[in-house]
C-alpha cells in the first residue's frame, strides 16, 4: 500500500508509553493488529472506546467494523478497488471516528484506528475531495484572524440565525453549532503589551508556550493567566512565532497542509527544545499534536526533539512539584468539584498529574466525572448534520453536567464549549482552577 502518513515510526516516547513498544507497525500490520475481540463494543464506562458506537451501536460505528473494513480493502479477494472511492466508504471513513484517538489507549492490542481512519481519509481526500466544511478547519488561522478582526461583530453575526443559516449553506458548517466569542485583542498582542511594559525580573528559567488557536483569538486572557502561573514559579515565558498545531489538517484528510505547519512549527519551536526548554501546551489536542501526530508526516530529529520536550501544562507543574520546585502559594478554596478529562489529555496519560496537582489546593475536594466522550470530535461537530450526532454521543455526559451540584471543570476548551452548550450551565477549565488557587483571578481584563 502506498501510504499518506509515515509508518512504522520509532522511539517516540508517547507510542512507547501508550504500547510498551519501541517501534509501531506498518500500516498493514496495524489493520491486522485488531483480534476482534469487540471490546469497542462496550457500552458502559469502564473506557471511553468507542463514543461513536455507544450511541449508535453499528458494526461500522465500532472501531472493529472500520477496522474489518480496510481489512478487507488488503485483501486480493475483498473488496473492488473502486469501492475506495465510493460516496459509501466516504461515509465510512468520515462519520463514524471523531478522532478522540481512545482505541490507542483502550484497545487491548493498542490498535490506532484513529491513525488508520486518517490514512484512510488522506488517501480517500486525494482522489475525491474533503466533505464539505471540513476545508474550513484544515488551516484556522486565517479565519480566527478575521473573527478577532471583526470582533465584536462577528460575535454578534455567529449568534445572529439568518446568518448561521446562510453560513451553513455555503460553507457546510452546521448552523446549530455554538462558536466561542472572539476577542479583538490577540493573546499574542497582549504577550507583546506585557513583555515591553513588564518591569524586569530575575527568573532564571525558561517555558516555551504553545498556545494554539482557542487562546489567541477566543480567550487570551486565560493565555496571559498562564504566563503568570509561569511566572509565579520563576519561568520566564517565551513565545515563538507559530500556527495552530494543525490536527485537523493531519486526521481528516490534508495531510499536505498538516505537514507545511508542522514544518513551520517545529522550525520555530526546535530551538528551544533543543536547549532543553521545556514546550508547555494548554490544549490537549495540540499537546498530542506536537508529541505523536507531526511524526506522521515530519519524521525528521527536530521534529522528534520537539515531541520528546512537549508537556501538557498539568504535566508540566506537577513535575515541578515532583523536583520540589513548585510555589504552593495556593489560595485556600473551599470547593467540591468535579473534574472532566478530555480524550487527548488520557493519550497522553495524564490524568494523573491532573488530579495529583488539583489535589495541592487546599480545601478543594475534587472528583472525575466519566461519563464518557462529549462527542465534540473537534472539526466533527462542526460539519452539517454531524451536530446532532455530538451530542447524541455525549449525551450521558451532558446530563450527569445537567443534574450535577458541584461546578464542573474540563482538561479541554472543546468539551467545555460542548458540554457548557448541552447543559446550559457555566463550563471552566483546570487551568481556571489552577489560576484561581495562584490568586491571579482579574489581572488580564477581557476585551
Amino acid at each position: 500500500v502506498q501510504t499518506a502518513l509515515n509508518w512504522g515510526i520509532s522511539g517516540n516516547k508517547l507510542i512507547k508509553r501508550i504500547t510498551g513498544h519501541n517501534e509501531e507497525l506498518s500500516y498493514a500490520g496495524e489493520v491486522e493488529l485488531c483480534h476482534g475481540c469487540g471490546g469497542c463494543r462496550e457500552t458502559v464506562f469502564t473506557g471511553r472506546m468507542c463514543p461513536v458506537y455507544k450511541a449508535f451501536e453499528g458494526e461500522v460505528d465500532s472501531c472493529r467494523g472500520r477496522n474489518n473494513l480496510l481489512r478487507w480493502m488488503l485483501k486480493t479477494t475483498g473488496l473492488d478497488e473502486g469501492f475506495g472511492h465510493s460516496d459509501e466508504y466516504g461515509e465510512a471513513i468520515y462519520k463514524h471516528c471523531i478522532q478522540c484517538k481512545m482505541c490507542h489507549i483502550d484497545c487491548s492490542s493498542n490498535v490506532n484506528v484513529a491513525k488508520l481512519m486518517a490514512e484512510a481519509r488522506a488517501r480517500y481526500a486525494a482522489v475525491k475531495g474533503l466533505p464539505k466544511g471540513y476545508k474550513y478547519f484544515m488551516d484556522m488561522d486565517p479565519y480566527a484572524e478575521w473573527g478577532s478582526r471583526l470582533a465584536p461583530l462577528s460575535n454578534w453575526l455567529f449568534r445572529f440565525p439568518p446568518y448561521r443559516l446562510i453560513m451553513e449553506w455555503i460553507t457546510g458548517i452546521d448552523k446549530h453549532r455554538n462558536f466561542p466569542p472572539f476577542r479583538k485583542k490577540t493573546f499574542t498582542k497582549r504577550f507583546k503589551e506585557y513583555k515591553a511594559a513588564a518591569v524586569s525580573k530575575s527568573l532564571d528559567k525558561k517555558v516555551v508556550f504553545f498556545y494554539d488557536t482557542y487562546i489567541n483569538y477566543n480567550n487570551p486572557s486565560l493565555g496571559m493567566d498562564i504566563v503568570n502561573i509561569f511566572e509565579r514559579n520563576q519561568y520566564h515565558t517565551i513565545v515563538p512565532i507559530q500556527k495552530s498545531s494543525g490536527l485537523p489538517a493531519l486526521v481528516e484528510g490534508a495531510p499536505d497542509i498538516g505537514k507545511s505547519i508542522a514544518e513551520f512549527n517545529v522550525a520555530n519551536l526546535a530551538p528551544y527544545a533543543q536547549q532543553g526548554i521545556p514546550i508547555v501546551c494548554f490544549s490537549p489536542s495540540a499537546g498530542v499534536t506536537l508529541k505523536m501526530e507531526y511524526l506522521n508526516v515530519l519524521d525528521t530529529e527536530e521534529c522528534r526533539i520537539v515531541a520528546d520536550n512537549t508537556l501538557d501544562i498539568h504535566e508540566f507543574l506537577y513535575g515541578l512539584h515532583k523536583k520540589g520546585d513548585l510555589n504552593t502559594g495556593f489560595e485556600k478554596m473551599d470547593r467540591e468539584v468535579y473534574v472532566h478529562m478530555h480524550c487527548h489529555s488520557l493519550v497522553q496519560k495524564v490524568e494523573n498529574d491532573v488530579m495529583n496537582f488539583l489535589q495541592l489546593i487546599p480545601g478543594l475536594r475534587i472528583d472525575v466525572l466519566e461519563k464518557g466522550c462529549c462527542g465534540v470530535g473537534g472539526s466533527f461537530s462542526f460539519i452539517k448534520n454531524n451536530f446532532d450526532m455530538s451530542l447524541e454521543m455525549g449525551r450521558d455526559l451532558i446530563e450527569a453536567v445537567r443534574s450535577s451540584d458541584r461546578d464542573v471543570y474540563s482538561t479541554g476548551e472543546s468539551c467545555m464549549l460542548q458540554m457548557q452548550y448541552g447543559s446550559k450551565k457555566h463550563i471552566g477549565t483546570t487551568t481556571e482552577l489552577i489560576r484561581d488557587a495562584y490568586s491571579l483571578r482579574g489581572l488580564e481584563k477581557e476585551n
